[in-house]
């Protein structure tokens, strides 16, 4: 993300942090709908996804509320977070007791480590105010694909039957996405079934040339 834009989003973060603590509203801005629930319906999702000892990064990790979802579920495999707000990798450091989050942005900052999964979940819907959105998540996903060795999972707004879009947060056309995602691999999901404005998506690093049983 452009340094303007993460500096202004930033902010907003740390703001929130400040203000509501070790809480779920540290997470979204007023009038924001999103709860517990949806979060955790979200991070089952990944679950799915992670062998017991998978290593996950987590791209826009906040609190660490996905590391505490994981370690309840029985996952013991590495955390790594990473946050462009401040004030969420101090806090998730102290929620978390681990130093392996980091306050840097991936497109943006030097980051050589590979991990099984990566993850961003409420975070790449995020619009930059001063860079070309669609761009912006094309570099994004290409970039958390690049440094996964298993998958990639995240979540995005999806523009069909919306009535209303926020005009913070990044919406997609499902159709022309799914070509999008296809440049990066020939194996993947998207899950629509729970909200039909939004995506979860999970994009797998092994191509296939046919049936693949182990996916069903």
């Amino acid at each position: 993300m452009d340094k303007k834009s993460r500096q202004k989003l930033s902010k907003q973060y740390d703001e929130l942090v400040k203000k509501h603590g070790y809480s779920m509203r540290s997470h979204v801005p007023k009038g924001d709908t999103y709860n517990k629930a949806h979060q955790e319906l979200k991070f089952q999702l990944v679950m799915q996804q992670l062998d017991k000892t998978d290593s996950l990064l987590d791209v826009g990790c906040g609190l660490g509320d996905l590391a505490e979802f994981c370690r309840r579920g029985g996952w013991k495999g590495s955390y790594t977070g990473i946050d462009i707000s401040k004030g969420m990798v101090e806090a998730a450091r102290a929620i978390l007791k681990t130093d392996d989050i980091y306050q840097m942005d991936i497109l943006e900052d030097s980051y050589d480590r590979k991990h099984n999964i990566v993850v961003s979940i409420g975070a790449i819907m995020e619009k930059p105010s001063y860079e070309n959105p669609d761009m912006y998540l094309k570099r994004m996903i290409a970039r958390m694909f690049e440094i996964s060795t298993k998958c990639i999972v995240f979540d995005i707004f999806s523009n069909k039957f919306t009535d209303y879009q926020d005009l913070n947060k990044i919406y997609v056309d499902p159709v022309l996405f799914l070509d999008t995602l296809y440049q990066l691999t020939n194996q993947l999901i998207i899950i629509n079934h729970y909200n039909p404005y939004q995506l979860m998506v999970i994009l797998f690093k092994e191509r296939s040339s046919g049936w693949n049983l182990e996916r069903i």
